[in-house]
């Protein structure tokens, strides 16, 4: 049989690790010897399994190492759109320093001069050639405007006069017409002035009537506000009779009822004086609205009055607006015989003008097109020579220079310029790396150069896609493409002086870090198999209590832990060894 599971068992503790060994021994009879390293072996993990490891504070980082190149802020490779003309001098040479706008090179012009001053005498004929063709085509169209004019001014003259004497017939018509529009506003006001007043009047009335009708309702009650009064008085009277002939026996009671008496009379009496005033208020109003309505039907009088005179007014000036309407036919048959001499002798002077417009048109469209081409030469020869002068796109360095002077140019490449103001480092992720790299993290690195010294960085850019290389083989004729990682850039934020561009750089990309934290080895760190974690501690009598953490930042070989029951300076046991050592204990005992 195997004992592995047993022998797992047994070494949880020290008594039981004996009892386990006596066993082991027992069960070796068949001839199985246990030999000296394996017995070294389990003391050891004995020790290890009773000794604790201190749970210390400390600053955890994660972190991801590549290898790179130092390189400058950026690199230009500088060039010109001018070939086939031979490089006059180069300014430069590698190792020189330049400044934005200083000159790297420059490009023999001979023959662009040459062909601009041609293409210049090119274009200057053919516009002085347009400017002549388009005077003469505006002295025609000059002429005939003056013609048009003088026609025009003739016959615009007897329509003028026709026009006036129609103008006339038509204000005459549109004073009469205003004139009948007052009369007839006038008449309308009269008509609604009568209406207001037959409104008003009506309206009166019945304010009249309602006042009326109040009164006699008002009178009623004060009729019956009497009656009551009376009453009350009656008993009131019949009260004071009883308690003048009353006795000291019923003296109280006749006294209670002539109060009561008293009392009611009061109240009917002050109802009946306040309705009486309330009837005077309304009689006085009653004779107001009466006033109101003798006034209203007089204003109703002289409304109609007025309404009588407005319309004998309308119908004079109907009778005039006749008269004048005629005049207006009259005058509009001359006006409109003189207009369409004119308008026959417009449309004559239109198509002329039109004519000579469009030749004017005509030869200034063949003077802009016929230049575009010349003026065009001349650009691109002005463009030529701009390029021929090559300059620094930025402060920098020199590190290539691939031109000579008394070359012929075929827009290669000149110089390359490093903008050395500042580094970067260039690197390249595997796979299984650059999921864990972002913009911003921080990152660390050193060169042989600069020895000890932690240059800072962080993460500048990251490529979404890989790089692939390809190599040609000269041989065969063949190439072959290679995955070289993803491209990934750092700016060094305290670049040394040190530095130079190309040097290999051993960087340190942080994803996680975290200072002052409590920490264990990993291998100290237990799953509960619920989602959760927990660490063994062990007692002074070998007892063992699992405490719950959380975790957090790890590291090749530390883990930070927190909770309640975790502290600096406990001890935990590091049951990965357990574990090993039962696998490995009864890995090769039957």
């Amino acid at each position: 049989m195997k004992y592995k599971s047993v022998i797992g068992k047994v070494f949880k503790n020290k008594k039981a690790l004996i009892i386990g060994i006596v066993v082991l021994l027992g069960a070796s009879t068949a001839g199985a010897v246990i030999s000296s390293n394996r017995r070294a072996q389990a003391k050891a993990m004995e020790e290890n399994m009773t000794s604790g490891i201190e749970v210390t504070k400390q600053d955890l980082k994660k972190t991801i190492s590549i290898s790179g190149t130092i390189a400058s802020n950026e690199s230009y490779s500088i060039t010109s759109d001018l070939t086939d003309v031979d490089i006059k001098e180069v300014k430069v040479k590698v190792g020189d320093r330049v400044k934005k706008g200083d000159v790297i090179a420059l490009l023999d012009t001979t023959s662009v001069e040459n062909s601009l001053s041609a293409a210049q005498q090119n274009l200057k004929a053919a516009q002085q050639k347009n400017e002549i063709e388009i005077a003469a085509a505006k002295r025609n169209l000059e002429l005939a405007q003056q013609s048009a004019v003088a026609n025009s001014a003739k016959v615009s003259e007897d329509a003028a006069r026709a026009g006036a004497d129609h103008v006339d017939a038509l204000n005459k018509v549109q004073q009469l017409s205003g004139e009948l529009s007052s009369a007839s506003a006038n008449l309308a006001a009269q008509d609604s002035a009568v209406s207001n007043a037959k409104k008003a009047v009506e309206e009166i009335k019945n304010k009249v009537r309602k006042q009326e009708r109040k009164v006699s309702d008002i009178q009623s009650d004060v009729n019956k506000l009497q009656s009551t009064v009376t009453e009350k008085e009656g008993k009131l009277s019949s009260a004071q009779a009883e308690l003048d002939s009353a006795n000291d026996s019923n003296r109280a009671e006749a006294q209670r009822k002539v109060d009561e008496a008293q009392d009611a009379y009061n109240k009917a009496k002050a109802e009946y004086d306040q309705r009486n005033e309330d009837l005077e208020d309304a009689q006085d109003k009653q004779k107001k609205y009466q006033n109101e309505l003798e006034d209203k039907q007089t204003a109703q009088s002289e409304a109609e009055s007025a309404q009588s005179e407005a319309k004998s007014k309308e119908a004079e000036k109907q009778s005039d607006l006749k008269s004048a309407q005629d005049n207006v036919k009259s005058t509009k048959e001359s006006a409109i015989k003189a207009n369409q001499t004119v308008d026959d002798t417009d449309r004559e002077n239109k198509k002329t003008l039109a004519d000579d417009t469009d030749t004017v048109k005509t030869s200034e469209i063949a003077a802009s097109t016929g230049t575009i081409e010349s003026q065009q030469e001349v650009d691109k020869y002005t463009k030529q020579l701009e390029k021929a002068k090559i300059v620094a796109p930025a402060d920098g360095v020199i590190t290539s220079v691939s031109a000579k002077a008394g070359q012929t140019y075929k827009g290669d490449e000149i110089a390359v310029l490093q903008d050395d103001s500042g580094y970067k480092v260039k690197a390249s992720a595997d796979q299984y790396d650059i999921s864990d790299i972002a913009l911003g993290q921080k990152a660390e690195m050193t060169t042989e150069t600069t020895g000890s010294l932690v240059m800072e960085g962080e993460v500048t850019f990251v490529s979404p896609v890989i790089s692939i290389e390809t190599t040609d083989s000269k041989s065969d004729s063949k190439s072959s493409t290679t995955s070289s990682g993803y491209p990934i850039e750092v700016t060094i934020k305290n670049p040394s002086d040190r530095l130079r561009i190309g040097m290999s750089v051993k960087l340190t990309i942080i994803e996680q870090e975290a200072a002052g934290v409590l920490a264990v080895p990993t291998n100290c760190i237990s799953d509960d198999g619920n989602g959760g974690f927990y660490v063994t501690t062990s007692g002074a009598d070998g007892e063992q209590k699992q405490i719950p953490v959380k975790t957090g930042v790890k590291n090749d070989y530390y883990t930070q832990v927190s909770g309640d029951g975790i502290s600096e300076g406990m001890e935990v046991v590091d049951t990965s060894t357990e574990d090993s050592y039962s696998t490995e204990a009864g890995s090769d005992i039957e």
